[in-house]
């Protein structure tokens, strides 16, 4: 028994070395299920995205040490569900991404809590300024389109034949060389990527959750579009805007089939908030090549572009929360 799972464990590094090196348009390895997620995080949550690993690598921080803090990782979202983990009183210090989101976690813990900003601002991109020259040379005038996407436990389901037939209209209206539809892992999966490409699309992936190169991939992925498209928020949204990427919303019913976590997935739902989506709808659901001043004003809040740090600010909130961490374990 222990020698069959030292054999599985050589192989799932194996296979993890050659998914790192694979770029966003190896759906095969993109797809590929990761089942454990390795990290020296004592809060597990911190490097989904190895989103922990991102920022500490950015401000020099012990690649080695765990972050006495929470890294939120639900992403930028309009609501006010607080995953439970990320907030337990045993935490020193949170830190976020938008200020909408340090006001709502601010209201229900005692901890500091920091926004700094997208996450995607922090990672490498994948892509040598060379191979992304190359990249763009061949694709032109791009649409980055990101579907609403399922994850490790609900699958989503939404009229995809309306959606590449919108598509399909911006890509002929304003004049793209080329279409890209980013899919998340579960949704490769899932066998969409089949659908996209019988429409004559083209597929890339960031990756899994459990990918150290996800937010890299993604990041490259943005940075050669010329505009992306949805037909859902996410934080796809704001990346895209950290970016300097114009979006476009085509506003569109989806359905969620879940498998597990029922009552996680509940009280996610009863947690939004209609005035922010609608607001959101009502600024992005028209195309446009240019951010305009009135997303700029939504970004502010919602995106908190400007609360980006330096390598040092970074620092030092990190180091904050592991003096927070020793006094509170010296008391």
């Amino acid at each position: 028994m222990g020698l069959q799972r030292t054999v599985r464990n050589i192989k799932e590094k194996l296979k993890l070395a050659e998914i790192s090196k694979a770029d966003f348009n190896n759906l095969a390895l993109m797809s590929y299920d990761i089942k454990e997620l390795r990290t020296v995080e004592k809060y597990h949550q911190n490097d989904f995205y190895h989103n922990a690993y991102i920022l500490k690598k950015y401000c020099g921080y012990d690649l080695k040490k765990p972050l006495a803090c929470t890294t939120e990782h639900i992403g930028i979202t309009l609501d006010s569900y607080i995953w439970e983990l990320d907030v337990n009183d045993n935490i020193p210090l949170i830190v976020t991404m938008s200020n909408f989101r340090k006001d709502v976690i601010s209201n229900k813990v005692n901890a500091p809590v920091y926004s700094i900003g997208p996450y995607i601002a922090y990672a490498e991109s994948f892509l040598s300024k060379n191979k992304f020259k190359d990249y763009k040379n061949k694709l032109g005038k791009c649409l980055t389109v990101f579907p609403t996407h399922s994850t490790h436990w609900v699958d989503v389901s939404y009229d995809t034949e309306a959606f590449c037939k919108k598509i399909k209209e911006i890509k002929n209206a304003y004049n793209f060389d080329s279409v890209r539809i980013c899919l998340y892992w579960k949704d490769i999966i899932n066998g969409f990527n089949k659908i996209y490409q019988d429409n004559g699309f083209k597929c890339v992936s960031a990756g899994h959750i459990y990918d150290k190169n996800f937010l890299p991939r993604l990041k490259s992925i943005i940075e050669l579009s010329d505009v992306t498209m949805s037909n859902a928020y996410g934080t796809h949204v704001a990346y895209s805007f950290c970016l300097n990427k114009p979006h476009f919303l085509f506003k569109q019913e989806y359905n969620h089939k879940i498998q597990k976590y029922e009552d996680q997935v509940k009280e996610i739902k009863k947690s939004a908030i209609q005035e922010n989506k609608i607001l959101f709808e009502n600024l992005f659901c028209t195309y446009n090549e240019e951010i305009t001043k009135e997303q700029k004003t939504f970004a502010d809040r919602f995106f908190s572009i400007q609360n980006i740090k330096t390598k040092k600010e970074l620092y030092e909130i990190f180091t904050l929360a592991e003096n927070l961490k020793n006094e509170h374990n010296r008391k």
